[in-house]
């Protein structure tokens, strides 16, 4: 009796962490760790019924401060629409 030949997939090559250049990246005060599932832990949140939407970005380390800064000078928003959490160290971003 004949075994069936063995196939094997291959997928396209992925750039892991250890092929990328570390000086090619830019050297940031902050870091937004991903989750488990290699998403960005950044969260909508619809609250009051509805009516007051936010943005929680989570897992944050180094200055918050400087992240919370570039963060408005990006998106032109208002300084007080973007506020941090000094307790759990969370960004939120309040959509007005």
């Amino acid at each position: 009796m004949a075994s069936a030949p063995t196939t094997t997939r291959t997928s396209p090559a992925i750039k892991s962490s250890a092929q990328i250049d570390p000086t090619a990246l830019p050297s940031l005060p902050y870091h937004v760790h991903r989750t488990a599932s290699l998403n960005l832990p950044i969260y909508h949140l619809a609250k009051r019924g509805g009516n007051l939407h936010q943005t929680r970005i989570r897992k944050i380390e180094g200055n918050v401060e400087k992240l919370r800064e570039e963060i408005v000078a990006t998106f032109a928003l208002r300084e007080e629409a973007v506020v941090i959490n000094r307790l759990t160290g969370h960004i939120i971003i309040k959509v007005l």
